[in-house]
């Protein structure tokens, strides 16, 4: 069945598979599976001579090693801002955090020490003012979690600096952290999505591969 389909199908399936962004990632496992069967059909080919297929798995490899630098690339939420009961604002977008190991949120009840680092347009009104990063940003420590460290402190204190800008913005300010959390897009008390998509990938991969042989 898969004949018509290889070994061209597989390079159409690395590049969708390489520029397909995480917010897909329902649609990762289905790529995947897509991918084990085609290994399968490349591997019988080689075994019967046929040496064609050795570009098709060639592919393969390629596959393999964009799927795994996705999975090891953590990604995070960052930005800046500030919530209030009614409403919140700020500066948030996603970013690919390379060689972090944890996301974390830092907080302050203090607009001013906010002001001291980034210019916003801070407002007494709102409660709590924010900043979360990836690991190794604005200062924090790019591998160890202050939060594994023992005894864990009752309240993770960090020192968070920014660079000086030409407006003026920019020191060092001491804010409590209120977690550091190691799944793609995580907050302190959720789980992502994009780690359960992982994980069904690898379960649909394994059947597939117990259903080929």
């Amino acid at each position: 069945v898969l004949r018509p389909f290889a070994p061209f199908s597989l390079y159409i399936l690395i590049l969708t598979r390489s520029v397909l962004p995480l917010s897909s990632a329902c649609i990762s496992p289905v790529i995947d599976l897509f991918g084990v069967a085609q290994y399968r059909y490349l591997t019988v080919t080689l075994q019967r001579g046929d040496m064609r297929g050795l570009s098709g798995l060639i592919g393969v490899v390629v596959f393999a090693l964009i799927a795994v630098k996705e999975v090891h690339t953590l990604k995070c939420m960052v930005g800046y801002g500030q919530r209030g009961k009614l409403r919140s604002g700020g500066y948030e977008w996603p970013r690919n955090c390379e060689h972090s190991t944890y996301c974390w949120e830092a907080v302050t009840t203090d607009k001013e020490k906010l002001a001291v680092l980034f210019d916003y347009a801070w407002d007494d009104y709102y409660y709590e003012y924010y900043v979360h990063a990836c690991s190794g940003d604005y200062g924090t420590d790019l591998k160890v979690n202050p939060f594994k460290v023992k005894p864990v402190p009752d309240i993770v204190k960090v020192n968070i600096t920014t660079e000086r800008t030409v407006t003026g913005r920019g020191g060092t300010v001491e804010l409590d952290m209120i977690y550091a959390c190691t799944k793609n897009f995580c907050s302190g008390a959720s789980r992502s999505i994009y780690a359960t998509s992982s994980f069904a990938t690898i379960v649909i991969a394994l059947i597939t591969i117990v259903i080929v042989n």
